[in-house]
């Protein structure tokens, strides 16, 4: 009987150690997969929220892109208005006769009509070479005045300020000795458009 406790002691003993063993391994092993299991879903869940942040920035860089393009539609529409009300206001100041010989005739009894107002005699005019400029024509004019100073100052300005765009430029101005009036030569320029 001794030797049967004996033997079973051993075989107790013998089984505790095998378990011990066995439990060292299984646990051992079960580590490994916790920690395997652990770096997956860490990078499961890295990836996942990666993409999720990528996927937010675009959302966020598509939200700015369609803002800026609203903002630059809206000022691009603001511009072509901003034009076609320069246009406009410039298309009341230029000459939209159907040639420049009208044109010419306009501005000369224009003119005609500040001197006049003005006490200015005209003592003679020459209209100069005609230069286009895309759907422009600049039409030079030069005048030759007789004038005291006081009305030469109120016509250059009633020329320069008239409602029609008329730009005065090479002036020339001389007295001679024995008169009180001025000998005043200037080149007038007006626009013409025309549409081709």
């Amino acid at each position: 009987m001794k030797k049967a406790l004996l033997t079973l002691k051993q075989h107790f003993k013998r089984a505790k150690e095998e378990y011990r063993k066995s439990f060292t391994i299984s646990f051992g092993v079960f580590a490994i997969f916790i920690i395997f299991s652990f770096i997956f879903i860490t990078r499961f869940v890295n990836s996942y929220s990666h993409d999720k942040e990528t996927e937010a920035s675009l959302l966020k860089k598509k939200l700015e892109y369609r803002y800026s393009l609203m903002n630059a539609q809206e000022s691009v529409e603001k511009e072509l208005e901003n034009l076609e009300n320069n246009w406009l206001s410039m298309k009341s100041k230029i000459f939209l006769d159907s040639s420049d010989d009208l044109a010419f005739s306009n501005v000369l009894r224009i003119i005609e009509g500040i001197s006049k107002k003005r006490e200015v005699t005209i003592r003679s005019y020459k209209l100069e070479e005609v230069k286009n400029v895309g759907n422009f024509s600049v039409l030079p004019i030069r005048f030759e005045f007789s004038t005291r100073y006081e009305n030469l100052v109120s016509l250059l300005y009633e020329i320069e300020n008239y409602t029609n765009y008329l730009k005065i430029s090479n002036i020339e101005i001389r007295r001679l000795f024995n008169e009180e009036n001025l000998i005043v030569k200037i080149v007038v320029r007006s626009l013409r458009y025309y549409e081709d």
